[in-house]
C-alpha cells in the first residue's frame, strides 16, 4: 500500500547513491532509507517477486553469488528492510542463472523459479523448480521434468505465470521445444503438480523465446505472450501476440507488422480496460515510433495517450 518500488538490474548508482544492483525508490523517486540493501550483489539481478505472504518479504534472482557480502547461488529471499531472511535456506542453491521467479499465489511464499539451471541444493532440476519459503523442494514437485533447449547455451526457462483460473496452474515460457518429452515449443501449460496440461494444443508453437506472459486481466482468460518470435502455429506475429483461453490467437488483437525487436517485458495496466505494457528493444509498433516502451489496446493498437516520445 506504500507505492514503493523496487528496481533490479546491474546498475551500481542511482543518482549519486551507491547501490549495487537493487534499490526501493518511494513513489517520488526518492531512495527510500528504511531499506539497507547493504553492498548490495555481486553479479546481475534479473528477477524479483513478492514472497505473497504478508511479511513484506522478496525473492530474487539473477547470476550473483554473493549478496551483502554472503555467499548465495543465484537466488535470496530478502526482508522488507534488506537484510537477509535466514529462515530461507537454499544450500549450494543453483549451478545456472535464475531468469524468473513467480509466487505460487496461495499465501504460503512458496514459490516457482525457472532459468538455466540443471541443479538445486545438489538436485537434479531441468530449469524449474517450486521451492518451499524455506528454501525446501516442493515434494510434490516433479523436479525431474526435462525441458529440452533449443538456442544458445545458458537459456531455458524465462517466463512463468498464473493461469489465474483457480486450478493453479502456470503458463512456461522460454527457449525450450520440449517438455518431458512433449514437443512443446516455447511455452506450455503446467499443473500445479507439474505435469502437462494435454489440452493445451499449441500446434508449432512460438517460432523464436517468449520472455513474456501476462494474463489479459479483462475476465477473458485471455493471455499475452511476448518475445523474439515472428509466427505462433503458423501466424505471423512480431513480438506480441494475445491468445484465447483454448490457444488459439485473439484475432480481435491485430498487431499487423507488429513490434520491430523483441519484447522482454510485459504487464496489465490493471485498470479492466485489457490494456497491455510492454518493455523491450523496440523503437516503433506497426510504423509508429514507440522507443522501448508501449501500452496497447486489447485489439493490438497502440493508446495515444500513453506517449513516450
Amino acid at each position: 500500500g506504500s507505492e514503493d518500488i523496487y528496481v533490479v538490474g546491474d546498475f551500481t548508482d542511482y543518482k549519486g547513491t551507491g547501490s549495487n544492483r537493487m534499490i526501493r525508490l518511494n513513489s517520488d523517486g526518492t531512495v527510500d532509507g528504511t531499506f539497507d540493501g547493504g553492498t548490495g550483489f555481486n553479479s546481475q539481478v534479473l528477477a524479483i517477486a513478492p514472497a505473497g505472504d504478508g511479511t513484506g518479504d522478496v525473492y530474487l534472482g539473477g547470476s550473483f553469488t554473493t549478496c551483502r557480502g554472503v555467499g548465495r547461488n543465484r537466488m535470496i529471499r530478502l526482508n522488507s528492510d534488506g537484510t537477509l531472511d535466514g529462515g530461507f535456506a537454499l544450500g549450494s542453491g543453483f549451478n545456472g542463472t535464475v531468469d524468473v521467479i513467480q509466487p505460487v499465489g496461495d499465501g504460503s511464499g512458496d514459490v516457482y523459479a525457472g532459468g538455466s539451471f540443471g541443479i538445486y541444493n545438489g538436485m537434479g532440476c531441468n530449469r524449474i523448480i517450486r521451492l518451499n519459503s524455506d528454501g525446501t523442494v516442493d515434494s510434490e514437485y516433479a523436479v525431474d521434468s526435462m525441458l529440452a533447449v533449443d538456442g544458445p547455451t545458458g537459456y531455458g526457462v524465462l517466463a512463468i505465470a498464473p493461469v489465474g483460473d483457480g486450478t493453479g496452474d502456470i503458463y512456461v515460457g522460454g527457449a525450450f521445444v520440449d517438455y518431458n518429452g512433449t514437443m512443446s515449443d516455447r511455452i506450455t501449460r503446467l499443473n500445479s503438480n507439474c505435469t502437462a496440461d494435454p489440452t493445451f494444443a499449441i500446434g508449432t508453437g512460438f517460432s523464436n523465446f517468449v520472455y513474456a506472459i501476462t494474463p489479459a486481466g479483462d475476465g477473458t482468460g485471455d493471455v499475452y505472450v511476448g518475445g523474439s518470435f515472428t509466427a505462433y502455429a503458423g501466424t505471423g506475429s512480431n513480438g506480441i501476440i494475445r491468445l484465447n483461453s483454448d490457444t488459439t490467437v485473439d484475432k480481435a488483437f491485430a498487431v499487423r507488422t507488429g513490434l520491430n525487436y523483441p519484447v522482454y517485458s510485459s504487464a496489465p495496466a490493471g485498470d479492466g480496460t485489457g490494456d497491455v505494457y510492454v518493455g523491450g528493444w523496440f523503437t516503433a509498433h506497426n510504423g509508429a515510433g514507440s522507443n522501448g516502451i508501449a501500452r496497447l489496446n486489447p485489439d493490438g493498437t497502440l493508446e495515444s495517450a500513453f506517449n513516450v516520445g
